[in-house]
């Protein structure tokens, strides 16, 4: 269980938390709540890449692979070599099989600004799963995804990860995700 214990965080003066509790279970927590609630600021002290200007964050698995709202793809690197990033060298072999499974196989050699945002969001995903983890995090995963992609990529993400922190905007998304939901909003 991830435990948010009496933190606080601000960005210069917006408080963002403010003495803020909250238990994570283990599995599947999808994270609700308007724009600018805190879901992404809380994913990211979540991951350690923000500090908790007060309180602590305990039960974070060393290992997390992480999913940004942007896709933070690589232009210079292909589908396949923006995966292979993040896999030791013996390991490369296996980009196409997580191309494959967000059905990417007939963009395997494009570059990023060859794709569309719905295919670079999808090559995010694979190198996040193939990067591996005890946690996985996800900020919006399926932005830009049409329903019934969504639905056949759900499942298959779910199936790899040990452990999801994701948000979600939509009750579809939300219902295909299953797990607890938090409503991030109602909260603050």
């Amino acid at each position: 269980m991830i435990i948010f214990d009496g933190i606080s965080f601000a960005y210069k003066e917006r408080h963002v938390f403010q003495n803020f509790s909250l238990s994570l279970p283990d599995k599947v927590t999808v994270l609700e709540g308007p724009s600018g609630s805190g879901k992404t600021t809380l994913l990211k002290l979540a991951a350690g890449l923000l500090k908790p200007q007060a309180g602590r964050i305990s039960g974070v698995p060393e290992r997390v692979s992480f999913t940004f709202q942007e896709n933070r793809l690589l232009p210079w690197f292909t589908a396949r070599g923006n995966v292979e990033a993040v896999l030791p060298r013996d390991r490369r072999h296996e980009a196409e099989i997580w191309l494959k499974l967000m059905e990417l196989s007939d963009v395997t050699d494009s570059l990023p600004g060859n794709m569309s945002g719905g295919q670079q969001r999808r090559v995010a995903i694979a190198r996040a799963l193939a990067f591996g983890g005890e946690l996985f995090i996800m900020d919006e995963p399926l932005k830009g995804l049409d329903e019934p992609l969504q639905k056949r990529i759900v499942p298959r993400i779910l199936e790899q990860v040990p452990r999801l922190i994701v948000t979600s905007h939509s009750a579809f998304e939300t219902e295909l995700w299953g797990g607890v939901v938090v409503d991030i909003g109602a909260l603050g």
